[in-house]
């Protein structure tokens, strides 16, 4: 399997003799590295994330005793995982990220890519219907967003999006990660969203859930190569392809026009908040998150925003 270390993040930082190694090409065949890149990769198995992974029990298949493992071992049984995935990362890996981001560390990089791959294949081992395109059509998003206000919403939508056969992977994030969702075509021809729940809120699960959408209708859908990994808190401020996917996200949660109209954007008052959800359907902490984002204010509608309300239902 292939790791691709995005080219943008190669081009924006200096790169060691190591790193170059590692990443030549901007891609990293784990079976082919070179003695410097190895050494390079020697050190990631003692990183903070890696723990994380052996400690969930990623690796258990790829040693006899996790308990007994050389540092050969691991650097095998990691390289085993990662080849044994199916392939998840395509020609163009598109990171949401600011520049101050854009200076990560390969670690974070790796790390992403490491916990993308782990999602891909429990993902994709759940057999579920062909892709409907159709799915992601205007009505079929509305009926979507209106399964926010039931209390089991989060499930509900992932048994919607499992009936538009897109698959839903859903893993706490690793250490060093600032990831809320990702989006890709799998090798069987299906879509794969995968959140962290970095935010275990309403207003975040369903703005994310339709970020990933709207990349994977607007971009996804015309270019099966491309795969994004999207930081929400980030700017999308001149990326074309996150300004569209966020705009996808706005409209189909509240109508453009419905939203110009509405008191609740105008007032940013409870009570108005609530009157829109009642009128469309749909889950005032999606309401409350946009007048939190819009305002630069997160101190607003604490109570309405579903804290700790989406976890239990896609994780337990």
């Amino acid at each position: 399997m292939e790791i691709k270390i995005s080219q943008k993040w190669l081009d924006s930082r200096p790169t060691s003799p190591a790193e170059s190694s590692i990443a030549s090409g901007s891609i990293m065949m784990l079976n082919e590295l070179d003695v410097r890149g190895e050494e390079l990769f020697r050190e990631f198995v003692g990183q903070a994330p890696a723990t994380e992974i052996r400690r969930r029990g990623w690796l258990d298949s790829y040693v006899d005793s996790a308990a007994k493992m050389t540092t050969d071992a691991i650097l095998s049984a990691f390289s085993n995982f990662i080849l044994t995935r199916p392939p998840t990362l395509a020609t163009q890996t598109m990171f949401r990220e600011s520049a101050e981001v854009a200076q990560r560390s390969l670690w974070r990089e790796l790390t992403t890519h490491l916990w993308l791959a782990h999602s891909a294949s429990t993902a994709i081992a759940d057999e579920i219907p062909e892709f409907q395109q159709e799915a992601l059509e205007e009505k079929p998003i509305a009926e979507l967003v209106q399964l926010s206000r039931f209390e089991d919403g989060p499930a509900q939508a992932g048994e919607w999006l499992k009936n538009a056969g897109i698959h839903l992977s859903v893993n706490n994030p690793l250490p060093t990660m600032r990831l809320d969702g990702a989006a890709l075509m799998l090798q069987d021809n299906r879509p794969l969203i995968a959140l962290t729940l970095r935010f275990d809120r309403l207003d975040s699960f369903w703005f994310t859930l339709l970020h990933e959408l709207g990349h994977i209708k607007r971009h996804i859908m015309k270019d099966s190569r491309l795969s994004f990994l999207d930081d929400i808190e980030e700017s999308s401020a001149g990326e074309e392809f996150e300004a569209e996917a966020d705009a996808f996200a706005r409209n189909s949660a509240i109508p453009k026009d419905i939203w110009r109209r509405s008191e609740a954007r105008r007032l940013c008052k409870k009570k108005a908040v609530l009157d829109l959800a009642v009128q469309l359907q749909i889950h005032p902490a999606i309401i409350a998150g946009r007048l939190r984002f819009e305002n630069q204010d997160y101190t607003l509608f604490p109570e309405l925003v579903g804290q700790d309300q989406v976890r239990e239902y896609l994780i337990g």
